[in-house]
């Protein structure tokens, strides 16, 4: 079939066809509501000419009469104009109720956009609207992150109109702020310390729970939320990791520490089949408040996101060990691009060239605890922990003739393995005696030697 060549008028917006019959079709083009749209009018044998073509395009764009093919009526289409933003938002609320962050759309909206974009419809929106809302937001002295997030939320909200008819979206792209948002947290040995303390003395068994398990495996925040009894596998030790994107289910290994945890974690919540359930056994969706709460009596700063911050101190620890790699590492943490761990290149660094026994600066460590900022990776427990993730990777075989047999035996590991930290003379509190921090430092020797032999897969003789 030949193609049909489009022919254009003298007339605005009005074109025909030539066919095979030599009849002209011809078609109209016009926008409405910021929408292209395109209308066969009429043949020449139905008396239709370009003039009359133009004065259907016209009655057409001005609304006076509406398109047989068109899905919407004249007064739907008025009421496209009663579209606002506050509209929108309402909408979008409606259908989508499970949304993830929800609670934060809608406190950006009520605080930052309600103001500005309630009232007006997204076809009203203009680009200098938006560089004069970025400014204001400028002023408030609100941070690059934040204001790329509200301004996500707007583009979203105009997308989201546009794709379900409500009217038409944006005329613009939105140009979003450059936002270096990589923060790598860490804790002082005596800041980590004091945390444990307040997890001991926390009622919340939960959320306490939930934060050991998040500094002793390096787990996000939505993996721990995720987190059911049957990703646990207590036999081969390993913990299948699931987050809320789709894709690969990764596993990673179930060390001492981490199985504790769990093993003494109550089941609860009508039997959930959520780790750390939420309301009625459902799935936990956040726990904000008694982590605010956990960082306050800890004394931790207050830019410190503690499920997020300990995963960074987990990752530093074992890396600062010297015992464990970058490729290894980003295995642990499941990270699929290798330039998030090399954020942790410069700790493999000053472990390579500090390479003192870890236990041996334990004891200084321990004992200036709270008068220098000496880092949790130098000290025992970075050396405790880097053993438990690497010494768990053995076959079911070890497991049987080793640590099934021997595992009575390095319990107190386990009770060692974050000491209280210890207190300047000038505070009124006991203070350990030298001889008692030396028979401390000598156990956790003992005990460390005892790990390695236990879980050593060359099971070689002491």
């Amino acid at each position: 079939m030949p193609r049909q060549i489009r022919v254009s008028t003298e007339y605005s917006g009005v074109y025909f066809v030539k066919l095979a019959n030599q009849d002209q079709s011809f078609f109209i083009r016009y926008k409405r509501n910021g929408k292209s749209v395109e209308e066969k009018a009429g043949r020449s044998n139905q008396g239709w000419n370009a003039e009359k073509a133009y004065q259907l395009r016209t009655e057409r764009m001005s609304g006076t009469s509406a398109a047989g093919n068109e899905l919407q009526s004249n007064s739907d289409l008025l009421s496209q104009q009663d579209w606002t933003f506050s509209k929108i938002f309402s909408e979008y609320l409606r259908l989508r109720n499970k949304l993830k962050g929800r609670a934060n759309d809608i406190y950006r909206f009520k605080n930052y956009l309600e103001k500005e974009f309630a009232n007006i419809t997204p076809s009203c929106v203009t680009q200098d609207d938006i560089e004069r809302f970025k400014h204001n937001l400028q002023n408030r002295e609100l941070k690059p992150a934040t204001i790329r997030h509200v301004l996500e939320l707007l583009r979203r909200l105009a997308n989201f109109a546009a794709k379900n008819n409500l009217c038409s979206g944006l005329s613009f792209k939105i140009q979003m702020p450059k936002v270096e948002n990589y923060k790598t947290e860490e804790l002082t040995n005596a800041q980590l310390q004091k945390l444990m303390q307040v997890l001991e003395e926390e009622s919340d068994i939960q959320v306490s729970n939930l934060v050991r398990l998040a500094l002793y495996t390096g787990m996000r925040r939505g993996e721990l939320f995720n987190l059911n009894w049957g990703d646990i596998d207590f036999y081969n030790k390993t913990i299948t990791v699931k987050s809320d994107k789709k894709g690969d289910q990764p596993t990673i290994p179930l060390n001492e520490m981490a199985e504790k945890v769990l093993v003494e974690h109550a089941h609860t919540e009508n039997g959930s089949k959520f780790v750390f359930p939420g309301r009625g056994g459902k799935k936990r969706t956040e726990c904000k408040r008694p982590l605010l709460r956990i960082r306050k009596k800890a004394g931790l700063p207050d830019d410190f996101r503690i499920l997020q911050g300990l995963r960074h101190v987990y990752a530093s620890m074992l890396v600062s060990s010297g015992k464990v790699d970058l490729e290894t590492l980003q295995s642990l943490l499941t990270q699929k691009s290798p330039l998030m761990t090399q954020r942790y290149a410069h700790l493999l660094d000053e472990s390579q060239t500090n390479s003192e026994n870890i236990i041996a600066d334990g004891e200084n460590n321990l004992s200036n605890a709270t008068e220098e900022e000496n880092y949790v990776s130098e000290t025992v427990n970075a050396e405790l922990l880097a053993e438990e993730v690497l010494e768990t990777d053995c076959t079911v075989e070890d497991l049987d003739t080793e640590h099934l047999e021997e595992e009575p035996l390095i319990d107190s590991i386990r009770e060692t393995t974050f000491a209280e930290p210890l207190e300047k003379e000038n505070h009124e509190t006991d203070i350990p005696e030298e001889q008692e921090l030396t028979e401390f430092v000598q156990v956790a020797e003992q005990e460390v030697g005892l790990h390695e032999n236990v879980f050593s897969k060359s099971h070689e003789a002491e």
